[in-house]
C-alpha cells in the first residue's frame, strides 16, 4: 500500500523548483546584461527582470561582481595598451640593474638588436659613460628613449634625476616583477646583472612598468621631512613600549592612579618616583613640593595620596631594582629627546607647507599634517592623471581572485605606499561622526549593511576622489555645490 504523501515533504519540494527556476531566470538574465551590456535590452525582449539579480544597489552582488570584473578588465587592459602604444619601433629602451657601487645597463631596440651590457659606475663619470652609450645605439637622432630602472633601495634617486635632466622619460619596474620572470628567458633560475637589466629592458617594451614621479622643491622636502617624522613616532612607540615594561616591572599598581603612563604628568612622577619604596619615603605634600621644582605640575595632593595607598600592596620587583631604575630614567630621557625632535620637525614642515598652492585645498578637508603626508607622498595631485592612480599609489584599488566557478572576495592591494594608506585611514576616523562632510556617506554604507571595516576602506577611497577633484577644479572644500552648477541642481 503507498504510503500518504507527506504535506512538508512536498511544501520543500516545490519550494526547490521555485529556487531552482529563479537562479535558471537569474543566469539567463545575467547572460543578457553581459552580451548586451545594458538593461534596457531586456525591457526591449519583453523579458522579466529579476532585480535582485541585475540592480547592484539593493543588497544583491551577483550583477555587482560582473560589473566588477568588466571594469577592472577594462582598465588594466586600457592601461596597458596606453603604454605600449608609447614605444614606437625606433623606440630605444634601456633597462638598468642598479647596485650601490656600479650598474649595468643593456639597450634594445623594438624587433631590433639586444646590445651588450654595459657596467657603469654610480659617479659622474659613469652617468657620462651611460648618456654617451645611449646616444650610440639610438636609431635616429629625433628617437625617443625610455629608462627603465628597477626601485633597489635609494641607488635609482640620483640616476633618475640625472637621465630625467638629460632628456630621457624615466620608468619603474618592480623587483617582484624582475624575480617572476627570470626563468621565461631562458628557462633557469640563475641570474646576473647582464641578465636582469635585459629582463628590465623587455618588461618595459612589454608596457609592464610603473609611472615615475620625480619630487621637486618645496615638495622634495616634505617628502624627506614626512619620512623623518615616521621614523621618529616608530621610534618614540617603541620606547613607550619599554616605559611600560619597566613600570611593570617596578611598580604594577602605578597604572591602576595613572591611566596613560606616558603622559607627561605620570612621567614626571615616574621620573622622580620610580619604585613604590620612594612613593612612601615623603608625604604626598612633600611629593607635590618635590614636583613642582621641575615646573608646572598637573598632579593633585589626593591622587598623589592614591599612588601611596597603591604602593603599601605593591608587588613589584625587589632584586635588580637599581638597574631598573636606570633603563626606566634612560627611557623617559629618550622620550623626551623624541617629543623635541617630532616638534621641530612639525615645525619645519608647518613653515614649509604655506609654499605649496595645494595646501590651501587640502587643508580644507583634512587636518596639516595629513596634508603634508599627502604631498610628501604623492608629490602633488595636479601629476596625476586621475583619482585612480592616487588610489594605486595608497594601496587602496581592489583586486580580486577568481577562476571558472570560484569567485573570491574583493580586497585592497596594500601594494602601495603604506604611509600615505595610514595617514588616510586615520583621516577617514575623524568623519565617522555626525555634522563631519563624509558622514553621510558613511552612514548610508552601514545602512546597506557593510562591515565597518569595509565602510571605512570605501571612506578613504571617497575622499581621494573628493581631494582630487578640488585640486583638479583649484577651489577649496565647501558644503555648497560650485557655481556653475547651482544652477543644473536648482532645475
Amino acid at each position: 500500500m503507498r504510503p500518504a504523501p507527506d504535506p512538508e515533504n512536498r511544501h520543500r519540494t516545490a519550494k526547490a523548483a521555485k529556487n531552482a527556476k529563479r537562479t535558471k531566470n537569474t543566469s539567463f538574465h545575467i547572460l543578457l546584461c553581459e552580451c548586451y551590456r545594458i538593461k534596457p535590452v531586456l525591457k526591449v525582449l519583453k523579458v522579466p527582470i529579476d532585480k535582485k539579480a541585475v540592480s547592484p544597489s539593493n543588497g544583491s552582488e551577483l550583477m555587482s561582481e560582473m560589473v566588477y570584473h568588466r571594469k577592472e578588465t577594462a582598465m588594466t587592459v586600457n592601461s596597458l595598451m596606453q603604454k605600449r602604444s608609447a614605444i614606437k619601433p625606433d623606440t630605444l629602451i634601456v633597462g638598468v640593474d642598479l647596485a650601490k657601487f656600479h650598474h649595468v645597463a643593456r639597450t634594445l631596440v623594438p624587433g631590433g638588436a639586444i646590445g651588450r651590457p654595459l657596467e657603469f659606475s654610480n659617479s659622474r663619470e659613469g652617468f657620462l659613460a651611460l648618456s654617451a652609450e645611449i646616444e650610440a645605439r639610438r636609431p635616429t637622432p629625433a628617437s625617443a628613449v625610455i629608462v627603465g630602472l628597477e626601485s633597489t633601495g635609494v641607488y635609482w634617486i640620483n640616476l633618475a634625476r640625472w637621465l630625467t635632466e638629460h632628456g630621457c622619460q624615466v620608468v619603474q619596474v618592480s623587483g617582484l616583477y624582475v624575480h617572476r620572470a627570470k626563468e621565461l628567458t631562458d628557462n633557469s633560475r640563475g641570474t646576473s646583472d647582464g641578465k636582469d637589466a635585459l629582463l628590465i629592458a623587455d618588461l618595459v617594451a612589454q608596457g609592464k612598468y610603473l609611472g615615475f614621479v620625480r619630487h621637486a622643491g618645496v615638495l622634495a622636502d616634505l617628502r624627506q621631512l614626512v619620512g623623518l617624522r615616521q621614523r621618529l613616532v616608530h621610534e618614540r612607540a617603541a620606547r613607550y613600549n619599554l616605559l611600560h615594561q619597566s613600570v611593570d616591572l617596578l611598580f604594577p599598581e602605578f597604572v591602576t592612579v595613572f591611566r596613560d603612563v606616558t603622559g607627561l604628568s605620570a612621567r614626571r612622577v615616574l621620573r622622580c618616583f620610580p619604585t613604590p619604596a620612594a612613593a612612601l619615603a615623603h608625604p604626598p605634600d612633600e611629593m607635590r613640593r618635590l614636583l613642582s621644582e621641575d615646573g608646572r605640575v598637573r598632579v593633585s595632593v589626593a591622587k598623589l595620596a592614591l599612588l601611596q595607598a597603591a604602593a603599601q600592596q605593591s608587588i613589584g620587583a625587589r632584586e635588580g631594582t637599581a638597574g631598573m631604575e636606570y633603563a626606566l630614567n634612560d627611557t623617559l630621557q629618550q622620550l623626551d629627546s623624541f617629543d623635541a625632535r617630532v616638534r621641530q620637525v612639525e615645525a619645519e614642515i608647518g613653515r614649509l607647507l604655506p609654499q605649496v598652492d595645494e595646501t590651501p585645498i587640502l587643508t580644507s578637508l583634512v587636518g596639516q599634517m595629513t596634508a603634508a603626508i599627502i604631498l610628501g607622498e604623492t608629490g602633488g595631485l595636479k601629476q596625476y592623471r586621475c583619482a585612480a592612480a592616487v588610489l594605486k599609489l595608497a594601496g587602496l584599488n581592489l583586486y580580486q581572485i577568481s577562476s571558472g566557478q570560484y569567485c573570491g572576495n574583493r580586497h585592497i592591494s596594500q601594494m602601495g605606499r603604506p604611509l600615505l594608506r595610514q595617514a588616510l585611514y586615520f583621516a577617514v576616523l575623524q568623519h565617522t561622526h555626525p555634522g563631519t562632510p563624509l558622514y553621510p556617506y558613511y552612514a548610508e554604507l552601514l545602512r546597506r549593511g557593510k562591515p565597518k571595516p569595509v565602510a571605512l576602506i570605501a571612506l578613504c577611497c571617497r575622499l581621494v576622489r573628493l581631494l582630487y577633484a578640488l585640486v583638479r577644479d583649484g577651489r577649496c572644500y565647501s558644503a555648497q555645490p560650485p557655481e556653475k552648477n547651482r544652477q543644473t541642481l536648482a532645475v
